[in-house]
């Protein structure tokens, strides 16, 4: 079996496991403030139908963090009038926001 037989065999779930065993010898170019750099892979994962590879972030801080209604309500508050808008958690975890409008 050649090497395009081989890979076109791969299920997606299956090219994670393989991507993820290599992830330290590849690496993509990567465009952060207008600057393009190589970045490591740190894994893979799937998306959907599609195979995500996920750059290395070597400072915590430039990962993304979870949005929590605690963050959104202060960006809100900073805004727009209190009286234009409303943040909520529904049931099932979501931040809900509902804004106002006069006629």
């Amino acid at each position: 079996m050649d090497k395009i037989e081989y890979a076109n065999s791969l299920s997606n779930g299956d090219l994670v496991d393989v991507i993820n065993m290599i992830a330290p010898r590849l690496m993509v170019w990567e465009k952060q403030n207008g600057i393009s750099h190589l970045t490591e892979i740190e894994s893979a994962c799937l998306n959907g139908a599609a195979v995500q590879l996920n750059p290395m972030r070597d400072d915590e801080s430039e990962r993304p963090k979870p949005i929590t209604r605690e963050f959104l309500y202060g960006v809100l508050a900073g805004m727009f009038h209190q009286d234009t808008w409303h943040c909520s958690k529904t049931e099932d975890g979501l931040v809900e926001v509902r804004f106002y409008v006069s006629k």
